[in-house]
């Protein structure tokens, strides 16, 4: 039971780290989108 719960731990971390990869990279493009309209802004 206890190597049971531990496996859903080490499934919720890995999955709970690929959401926060997709976060970062949707962060990453919108920060490119700005940099590119402030440098045709400009």
């Amino acid at each position: 039971m206890h190597s049971f719960n531990r496996s859903i731990d080490v499934i919720a971390a890995d999955t709970h780290r690929k959401v926060c990869d997709e976060e970062n990279r949707k962060c990453d493009r919108l920060e490119d989108e700005r940099e590119r309209a402030w440098s045709v802004a400009r």
